[in-house]
């Protein structure tokens, strides 16, 4: 995201142009959903295991451990629409971006 935001902001203030090759614009375009997909399921898995690891191995503190990370699992869908929002940032940018067709 912070790559996402000073691209965007160079842009804006005309210090850099983007310039996309039609076959980024392309495959950016086929790939995006995806992308979105496999890391909302990567961030899902990643959670499972370490809460698993914590449910195993955790001696003192496991039930506030536990309360905690299922806070955080309520909030995964934030983060998959914090992902989405990158998305359409990034298509505005490619939308903005000079096209050149080599």
């Amino acid at each position: 995201m912070p790559l996402v935001i000073a691209l965007e902001e160079l842009v804006r203030t005309e210090t850099a142009k983007l310039v996309v090759i039609d076959l980024v614009a392309q495959e950016y375009e086929r790939n995006k959903e995806q992308v979105a997909n496999k890391t909302a399921k990567r961030l899902s898995q990643e959670f499972k295991q370490v809460k698993a690891i914590i449910s195993e191995f955790a001696d003192k503190d496991r039930a506030q451990t536990i309360d905690v990370l299922n806070d955080i699992n309520a909030r995964l869908p934030l983060l998959t629409a914090a992902n989405y929002a990158t998305i359409f940032r990034v298509e505005k940018l490619i939308e903005s971006a000079e096209k050149n067709n080599h």
